[in-house]
């Protein structure tokens, strides 16, 4: 073999040898980048996504730079499993990882919906808040149509866990729990909470207060792997880490039931606010939990 001819063989096996590092090299990292960004999905909406589970994850685009998730999502109200708006997030190569926050939504000029559900979107409102209006939608119920419903309860003022549980009837299931928020003035909406979930559907052979305890952990849990992301993560995760279940302060909640359920504590004191949110007509193949 002539010697010009060796050294373009050699060259070109060097090339494929750099290339084939390369490429593990781009594949290494950009697996690492989705694998970060799921889990970075999953505890976001551990510790804000009132009343929203994730549900399936849809590829909708991957190479070696980069790729794009599309995630399901669903509510379920008091027993009634009710499609939501779809989030998305991408990642790349060099970690530089994306995720919509929240649901997108559509208006009528008045009133937001979560997009392609026609289901009504909700808001919170600070205790200590001042607002053009605030919106009391309990008072509205009849108590004579047959849905169940959830609906976005902000408190006077932050009450103890346990006192939260206690204003209730048992008829009513707590979603989710409401503890901090966006520093804003506005109207809160649901990507501008954090909070745990709380218990609809009863575990056998479990009580309440395990439940509690164990999402609490949960929350904990996903702030902690969030802490590094942003200082209110931060923040959170050095306050609560220092309190249990029982000692937290609630300042709303996300409450579930059957619409005449929901009706009988429309004029409580604790309720500074009411919005409701996803609605299902009841049917007879479906029972609600309560």
């Amino acid at each position: 073999m002539k010697t010009g001819t060796k050294k373009i063989w050699m060259t070109l096996a060097t090339l494929a040898v750099l290339c084939g590092i390369a490429f593990v090299v781009l594949l290494k990292s950009v697996t690492s980048s989705a694998v970060q960004l799921d889990e970075d999905v999953l505890n976001q909406s551990i510790v804000n996504s009132p009343n929203v589970k994730l549900g399936n994850q849809v590829k909708i685009s991957a190479d070696l730079f980069g790729g794009k998730f599309m995630y399901k999502q669903m509510k379920d109200v008091d027993g009634y499993i009710i499609p939501w708006s779809d989030v998305y997030a991408s990642y790349t190569n060099s970690g530089d990882n994306w995720y919509q926050g929240n649901a997108m939504s559509e208006t009528n000029g008045t009133t937001e919906f979560a997009e392609n559900t026609n289901q009504k979107m909700m808001h919170f409102y600070k205790p200590d808040g001042s607002y053009p209006s605030v919106a009391n939608e309990l008072e509205g119920l009849t108590g004579n149509t047959n849905k169940v419903m959830e609906v976005a309860i902000s408190f006077d003022k932050p009450y103890d866990l346990q006192e939260v549980v206690g204003f209730l009837p048992t008829n009513l299931n707590v979603a989710w729990f409401w503890l901090e928020a966006e520093n804003t003035n506005e109207l809160l909406d649901m990507a501008q909470v954090y909070g745990f979930e709380g218990l609809q559907k009863p575990i056998s052979g479990v009580n309440d207060k395990e439940v509690y305890a164990a999402n609490y952990s949960n929350f904990l849990a996903g702030l902690d792997k969030l802490q590094n992301k942003t200082s209110k993560m931060a923040d959170m995760y050095a306050k609560y880490s220092e309190l249990s279940w029982n000692e937290v302060q609630v300042k709303g909640i996300i409450v579930t039931g059957q619409e005449k359920n929901l009706k009988t504590i429309a004029n409580h004191k604790f309720i500074r606010a009411s919005e409701i949110g996803a609605t299902a007509d009841i049917v007879p193949y479906i029972k609600p939990y309560k």
